[in-house]
């Protein structure tokens, strides 16, 4: 029994072929991770090996962000991106007052400008949800200058400034509050992981 294919119906094909391995060529890094010497690493086993290192961790991370942006949804707190990018302006001006780049910081750190700004808006977010218990004193700020001040002034070491002061003390609270407050949130939740690391 003889097929017999019409002259339309072989173009078609033909088109079809060309379009079908044009797609494959361009989205090869969908299947692909890299080619050594014409033998295929797949992506699968590159997410593979990057969940054996880091799966754990990462999935941690995810559940925290999900955590909070559910945690700030629901209280009302929005953190407009004006608000992010003037915290990225400040990031690029002390990493260039210390000589650096921020671009190729963030990228020897494998992030980008847009996973900085995603860290700034969840950073943002946790300290508009515990703004009242982040609050410092001046009696706290006087207290960690005198604990901090060098008795005797060794080489370029200085106290810190009161700016200086109430940053770090800021910042210890909101880790300090952060950390229990994720901690509240996980109780409250119903987290199903369905991966083990």
């Amino acid at each position: 029994m003889k097929i017999k294919v019409s002259k339309s119906g072989l173009k078609i094909l033909l088109v079809g072929v060309l379009i079908l391995s044009a797609i494959v060529f361009l989205a090869k890094g969908l299947f692909f991770a890299a080619f050594v010497n014409g033998t295929p690493i797949t992506r699968l086993a590159l997410i593979k090996e990057l969940e054996k290192q880091n799966g754990k961790q990462m999935l941690e991370s995810l559940i925290t962000r999900e955590l909070i942006l559910q945690e700030a949804k629901k209280k009302g707190v929005v953190v407009k991106p004006q608000e992010v990018e003037n915290e990225v302006k400040k990031i690029e001006k002390n990493t260039s007052k210390q000589g650096q780049n921020l671009d190729q910081l963030l990228a020897f750190q494998g992030m980008t400008r847009n996973d900085l700004k995603n860290q700034m808006q969840v950073q943002l977010i946790l300290e508009k949800l515990l703004a009242d218990k982040i609050k410092v004193s001046d009696k706290e700020i006087g207290d960690f200058i005198q604990k901090n001040t060098p008795e005797e002034q060794v080489g370029t070491q200085k106290p810190p400034t009161k700016d200086e002061a109430r940053d770090q003390i800021r910042q210890q609270k909101i880790q300090k509050e952060a950390s229990t407050l994720i901690e509240q949130l996980k109780k409250k939740a119903k987290i199903s992981i369905f991966v083990n690391y």
